[in-house]
């Protein structure tokens, strides 16, 4: 299984990825993954699955700061 990260320290919180993903990531306070489980570095983890992954990929796309990437 793979995993959608999100480094909210290097987010600039332009909302890019809610616009293009909306099923993983919202905009409350800040941007977050929705499900995602964050670290004590503000680094967000979220499992996703081989099928999830092209939507997942349009939010690493559109992101100008490269803060969000998949792990595989």
């Amino acid at each position: 299984m793979s995993k959608l990260i999100h480094d909210r320290n290097q987010c600039i919180h332009c909302g890019a990825c809610v616009s293009v993903c909306p099923e993983f990531f919202s905009e409350q306070d800040k941007i977050i993954l929705n499900g995602g489980t964050y670290d004590a570095d503000d680094r967000g983890s979220l499992e996703i699955t081989e099928d999830q992954i092209p939507t997942a990929q349009s939010s690493v796309d559109v992101c100008p700061v490269a803060c969000i990437h998949i792990e595989k």
